[in-house]
Formats: structure tokens, C-alpha cells, sequence
């Protein structure tokens, strides 16, 4: 499966830019904030992105702590790291994610490194 393929709920923290660069490029993509989700905890909307098989893109590191630590279900976990960049330094590092056509196997965790130098993406997968 292409992360494309993936319809995504995206957190309060990832800016309406990038947001609208994903939608351009043909993602599904909702919005908690768009729902009216401001003040939503991270477990509420992980179980609802759990049950209604949408990916969470985000800036959080509380996601991960909720699927590594908790061990609560998940389907899709796409992670700005080090969180709180730029919009136009978030879609930069997100094109090159988007090209490359590599596959995921659900569930999984995909972090994209951001830096003004470079960048990375590391992808974690989470066997149940």
C-alpha cells in the first residue's frame, strides 16, 4: 500500500498549508480542527482514527507513546520530527516522501525527519 492510498486524520498541530499540500496532491486528508476537535485528547482521537481506519499525521510524540508504551491499537502514524517546523519546511521534506513510491505495510509508523539541512525518513512498522 502507497501512503497515498491511506485516507488520514490530521492533528490540531500540523498547520492548514500542509494540509492543503496533501489534498493537492490527492490525499484524503480531514482535519480534527476542521471537525472541531481543538480540544480533543490524543487517545480519543487515535481511537477514532483506529476505528475508522484513518492514518494520523501529526507533530506529536504522543502518539507514539500511546501505540509503543500503551500498546493501543493503530492504523497509520505519519510523524514531523522534531515537531513545530515551518509549514513550507514540512511540504519541503514531504515531497520527496510523496516520489517515492516506496510501499507500507499496515499498521505502521513512518517518521520524517525535519532539518534545514537535509531530508530523512525513517519508517518503524508495528507487527500485531
Amino acid at each position: 500500500m502507497k501512503l497515498g492510498e491511506i485516507s488520514w486524520l490530521a492533528d490540531e498541530n500540523v498547520q492548514f498549508p500542509v494540509i492543503e499540500f496533501l489534498r493537492k496532491e490527492g490525499w484524503k486528508v480531514a482535519s480534527v480542527k476542521e471537525m472541531g476537535w481543538t480540544a480533543e485528547t490524543d487517545l480519543v482521537i487515535l481511537k477514532y482514527a483506529t476505528e475508522n481506519s484513518l492514518g494520523i499525521i501529526t507533530q506529536d510524540v504522543d502518539f507514539g507513546e500511546l501505540i509503543y508504551k500503551q500498546k493501543e491499537k493503530f492504523h497509520a502514524i505519519m510523524r514531523f520530527w522534531p515537531g513545530h517546523y515551518l509549514s513550507n519546511l514540512i511540504i519541503d521534506h514531504l515531497k520527496p516522501t510523496i516520489v517515492s513510491e516506496f510501499d507500507v505495510v499496515l499498521p505502521f509508523m513512518i517518521t520524517i525527519n525535519i532539518s534545514h539541512a537535509s531530508a530523512g525518513i525513517g519508517i518503524r512498522t508495528r507487527q500485531f
